[in-house]
Protein backbone atom coordinates (compact mmCIF):
# COMPACT_ATOMS: atom_id res chain seq x y z
CA UNK A 1 0.00 0.00 0.00
CA UNK A 2 1.38 3.71 -0.97
CA UNK A 3 0.25 6.43 0.62
CA UNK A 4 1.06 9.52 -1.62
CA UNK A 5 1.75 13.26 0.16
CA UNK A 6 -1.74 15.16 0.60
CA UNK A 7 -3.63 11.99 -0.28
CA UNK A 8 -7.18 11.52 1.02
CA UNK A 9 -7.64 8.95 3.64
CA UNK A 10 -6.75 5.50 2.64
CA UNK A 11 -8.95 2.51 3.75
CA UNK A 12 -7.37 -1.07 4.57
CA UNK A 13 -11.05 -3.23 3.81
CA UNK A 14 -9.96 -6.38 6.23
CA UNK A 15 -7.90 -4.99 8.59
CA UNK A 16 -4.94 -3.65 9.51
CA UNK A 17 -4.65 -6.53 11.86
CA UNK A 18 -2.30 -8.00 13.52
CA UNK A 19 0.40 -11.09 12.18
CA UNK A 20 2.60 -12.88 14.78
CA UNK A 21 3.38 -15.88 12.55
CA UNK A 22 3.46 -16.88 9.18
CA UNK A 23 0.73 -18.79 9.03
CA UNK A 24 -1.83 -16.61 10.64
CA UNK A 25 -4.86 -16.79 9.15
CA UNK A 26 -6.61 -13.31 7.44
CA UNK A 27 -5.40 -10.12 5.70
CA UNK A 28 -2.89 -8.11 6.92
CA UNK A 29 -1.62 -5.11 6.57
CA UNK A 30 2.34 -6.03 6.02
CA UNK A 31 4.34 -2.71 4.46
CA UNK A 32 3.18 0.82 4.11
CA UNK A 33 5.25 3.23 1.40
CA UNK A 34 5.44 6.71 2.36
CA UNK A 35 6.57 8.67 -1.18
CA UNK A 36 7.48 11.81 1.30
CA UNK A 37 9.08 11.88 4.96
CA UNK A 38 6.00 10.66 7.41
CA UNK A 39 5.68 10.65 11.47
CA UNK A 40 4.60 8.25 13.64
CA UNK A 41 1.48 10.02 15.10
CA UNK A 42 -0.88 8.80 17.76
CA UNK A 43 -4.39 9.86 18.95
CA UNK A 44 -4.20 13.05 21.21
CA UNK A 45 -6.39 11.12 23.93
CA UNK A 46 -7.29 7.55 23.95
CA UNK A 47 -11.20 7.40 23.16
CA UNK A 48 -11.59 6.42 20.19
CA UNK A 49 -9.81 3.17 19.23
CA UNK A 50 -11.93 -0.39 20.19
CA UNK A 51 -9.18 -3.00 20.18
CA UNK A 52 -9.94 -7.22 19.80
CA UNK A 53 -7.86 -9.13 21.37
CA UNK A 54 -8.70 -12.69 20.39
CA UNK A 55 -8.85 -15.71 17.67
CA UNK A 56 -10.72 -17.18 14.85
CA UNK A 57 -13.59 -15.83 15.92
CA UNK A 58 -12.77 -11.85 16.27
CA UNK A 59 -10.79 -12.66 12.51
CA UNK A 60 -14.28 -13.86 11.05
CA UNK A 61 -13.10 -17.10 9.87
CA UNK A 62 -15.24 -18.67 7.93
CA UNK A 63 -17.52 -15.15 6.44
CA UNK A 64 -17.55 -14.80 2.91
CA UNK A 65 -17.04 -12.02 1.06
CA UNK A 66 -15.29 -11.17 4.96
CA UNK A 67 -15.99 -7.51 3.99
CA UNK A 68 -19.77 -7.69 3.91
CA UNK A 69 -20.27 -10.53 6.17
CA UNK A 70 -17.75 -10.49 8.81
CA UNK A 71 -18.79 -9.73 12.18
CA UNK A 72 -15.96 -6.95 12.88
CA UNK A 73 -16.65 -5.80 9.11
CA UNK A 74 -20.66 -5.04 9.96
CA UNK A 75 -18.97 -3.49 13.40
CA UNK A 76 -17.15 -1.34 11.71
CA UNK A 77 -19.87 0.05 9.33
CA UNK A 78 -22.07 -0.11 12.45
CA UNK A 79 -20.05 2.52 13.97
CA UNK A 80 -19.37 4.99 11.60
CA UNK A 81 -15.93 6.21 12.09
CA UNK A 82 -17.48 7.02 15.70
CA UNK A 83 -15.02 4.59 17.17
CA UNK A 84 -12.14 2.94 15.45
CA UNK A 85 -11.77 -0.92 15.67
CA UNK A 86 -8.42 -2.44 15.26
CA UNK A 87 -7.72 -6.54 15.55
CA UNK A 88 -4.96 -8.04 17.85
CA UNK A 89 -4.87 -11.62 16.70
CA UNK A 90 -5.32 -13.86 14.44
CA UNK A 91 -7.06 -17.77 13.81
CA UNK A 92 -5.34 -19.90 16.58
CA UNK A 93 -4.37 -17.48 18.93
CA UNK A 94 -4.37 -18.31 22.98
CA UNK A 95 -3.96 -16.58 25.73
CA UNK A 96 -1.15 -18.06 26.77
CA UNK A 97 0.99 -16.75 23.49
CA UNK A 98 -0.08 -13.46 25.31
CA UNK A 99 -0.11 -13.85 29.06
CA UNK A 100 2.15 -16.90 29.75
CA UNK A 101 4.70 -15.39 31.87
CA UNK A 102 5.86 -11.43 32.77
CA UNK A 103 8.02 -11.45 29.40
CA UNK A 104 4.68 -12.06 27.44
CA UNK A 105 2.88 -10.22 29.57
CA UNK A 106 4.91 -7.42 28.81
CA UNK A 107 5.29 -7.31 25.25
CA UNK A 108 1.39 -7.42 24.93
CA UNK A 109 1.13 -4.65 27.12
CA UNK A 110 3.96 -2.84 24.84
CA UNK A 111 1.54 -3.52 21.94
CA UNK A 112 -2.09 -2.85 23.39
CA UNK A 113 -0.79 0.71 24.83
CA UNK A 114 0.55 1.64 21.00
CA UNK A 115 -3.25 1.60 20.16
CA UNK A 116 -4.27 3.98 22.35
CA UNK A 117 -7.43 2.33 23.08
CA UNK A 118 -10.54 3.36 25.32
CA UNK A 119 -12.31 -0.31 25.28
CA UNK A 120 -10.28 -3.43 25.00
CA UNK A 121 -12.49 -6.82 23.91
CA UNK A 122 -11.02 -10.28 24.56
CA UNK A 123 -11.98 -14.06 22.90
CA UNK A 124 -9.27 -16.27 24.55
CA UNK A 125 -9.86 -19.22 25.82
CA UNK A 126 -10.98 -22.21 22.85
CA UNK A 127 -7.25 -22.89 22.00
CA UNK A 128 -5.74 -22.44 25.89
CA UNK A 129 -8.94 -25.55 26.48
CA UNK A 130 -7.87 -27.89 23.65
CA UNK A 131 -5.22 -28.41 21.02
CA UNK A 132 -1.15 -27.68 20.85
CA UNK A 133 -0.25 -25.55 23.52
CA UNK A 134 -3.12 -26.40 26.16
CA UNK A 135 -2.95 -25.43 29.49
CA UNK A 136 -5.03 -26.30 32.73
CA UNK A 137 -8.18 -23.61 33.78
CA UNK A 138 -6.19 -22.76 37.34
CA UNK A 139 -3.12 -21.75 34.63
CA UNK A 140 -5.43 -19.41 32.33
CA UNK A 141 -6.86 -17.83 35.23
CA UNK A 142 -3.60 -16.82 36.62
CA UNK A 143 -2.41 -15.77 33.61
CA UNK A 144 -5.18 -14.23 32.83
CA UNK A 145 -5.34 -12.43 36.36
CA UNK A 146 -2.28 -11.01 35.93
CA UNK A 147 -2.60 -9.51 32.60
CA UNK A 148 -6.04 -7.99 33.38
CA UNK A 149 -4.18 -6.27 36.12
CA UNK A 150 -0.86 -4.97 34.39
CA UNK A 151 -3.13 -3.60 31.29
CA UNK A 152 -5.00 -1.27 33.95
CA UNK A 153 -1.47 -0.58 35.83
CA UNK A 154 -0.34 1.01 32.10
CA UNK A 155 -3.71 2.01 30.48
CA UNK A 156 -5.89 2.84 34.14
CA UNK A 157 -8.72 4.32 31.83
CA UNK A 158 -9.24 1.53 29.06
CA UNK A 159 -12.32 -0.31 29.82
CA UNK A 160 -11.70 -4.23 29.65
CA UNK A 161 -14.82 -6.62 28.61
CA UNK A 162 -14.00 -10.53 28.72
CA UNK A 163 -15.79 -12.91 26.63
CA UNK A 164 -15.76 -16.26 28.23
CA UNK A 165 -15.62 -19.06 26.07
CA UNK A 166 -18.16 -19.18 22.90
CA UNK A 167 -19.86 -22.55 22.62
CA UNK A 168 -18.00 -25.11 21.14
CA UNK A 169 -19.68 -27.22 18.63
CA UNK A 170 -17.62 -29.99 18.65
CA UNK A 171 -18.02 -30.68 22.43
CA UNK A 172 -17.02 -29.05 25.71
CA UNK A 173 -15.77 -31.86 28.24
CA UNK A 174 -12.56 -32.75 29.84
CA UNK A 175 -9.22 -32.31 28.21
CA UNK A 176 -6.04 -34.02 28.85
CA UNK A 177 -5.71 -31.29 32.33
CA UNK A 178 -9.53 -32.55 33.61
CA UNK A 179 -10.79 -29.09 33.02
CA UNK A 180 -14.12 -28.61 30.67
CA UNK A 181 -15.18 -25.79 28.80
CA UNK A 182 -17.08 -24.37 31.39
CA UNK A 183 -13.88 -24.67 33.67
CA UNK A 184 -12.27 -22.17 31.37
CA UNK A 185 -15.23 -19.78 31.61
CA UNK A 186 -15.47 -19.64 35.54
CA UNK A 187 -11.60 -19.23 35.26
CA UNK A 188 -11.88 -15.77 33.25
CA UNK A 189 -15.19 -14.46 35.09
CA UNK A 190 -12.93 -15.04 38.10
CA UNK A 191 -9.65 -13.19 36.71
CA UNK A 192 -12.25 -9.96 36.23
CA UNK A 193 -13.83 -10.34 39.71
CA UNK A 194 -13.32 -7.16 42.24
CA UNK A 195 -12.05 -5.33 39.14
CA UNK A 196 -14.22 -2.63 38.17
CA UNK A 197 -12.55 -1.80 35.02
CA UNK A 198 -13.89 -5.22 33.78
CA UNK A 199 -17.06 -6.29 32.28
CA UNK A 200 -17.39 -10.00 31.51
CA UNK A 201 -19.39 -10.91 28.69
CA UNK A 202 -21.04 -14.85 28.52
CA UNK A 203 -19.81 -15.82 25.10
CA UNK A 204 -22.33 -18.90 24.70
CA UNK A 205 -25.44 -16.78 25.16
CA UNK A 206 -23.83 -13.07 24.63
CA UNK A 207 -21.90 -13.81 21.63
CA UNK A 208 -22.21 -16.98 19.69
CA UNK A 209 -23.89 -20.29 20.59
CA UNK A 210 -21.99 -22.19 17.88
CA UNK A 211 -25.15 -22.64 15.88
CA UNK A 212 -25.02 -22.29 12.18
CA UNK A 213 -21.71 -22.89 11.58
CA UNK A 214 -19.85 -25.12 8.46
CA UNK A 215 -17.02 -26.72 9.83
CA UNK A 216 -18.15 -27.47 13.90
CA UNK A 217 -15.59 -24.34 15.26
CA UNK A 218 -16.46 -21.78 14.20
CA UNK A 219 -19.44 -18.96 12.78
CA UNK A 220 -20.70 -18.66 9.21
CA UNK A 221 -22.02 -15.76 7.44
CA UNK A 222 -25.58 -16.12 9.83
CA UNK A 223 -23.09 -17.54 12.51
CA UNK A 224 -21.27 -13.66 12.04
CA UNK A 225 -24.74 -11.90 12.08
CA UNK A 226 -24.59 -12.94 15.76
CA UNK A 227 -21.26 -12.35 16.56
CA UNK A 228 -21.90 -8.66 15.20
CA UNK A 229 -25.15 -8.46 17.24
CA UNK A 230 -23.36 -9.59 20.49
CA UNK A 231 -20.67 -7.23 20.01
CA UNK A 232 -22.53 -4.45 19.58
CA UNK A 233 -24.86 -5.14 22.18
CA UNK A 234 -21.93 -4.73 25.00
CA UNK A 235 -20.77 -1.51 23.45
CA UNK A 236 -24.00 -0.17 23.89
CA UNK A 237 -23.84 -1.28 27.64
CA UNK A 238 -20.74 0.63 28.07
CA UNK A 239 -22.22 4.03 27.35
CA UNK A 240 -25.06 3.68 29.85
Amino acid sequence: MTIRPRSPCSWTVNGPRSRPIENAEGTYLKSVQFNADAMEQFPSTPKENIVLLGDSILTDFLASPVGRYGAISRLKKYLQGRQAVMIEGYGGAKLKDYAVDSTARAATVTRLVRYYPSIIITDLAANDYQGAGAWSAASYGAAFDALLTDIHANMPWVKIIICTMVTRPSGEGDNGFGNNAADYRIAAANAAAGKPYCTVMDGPSQLWNGSNTDDDAHPNNIGSAAVFLGLRNILLLQEQ
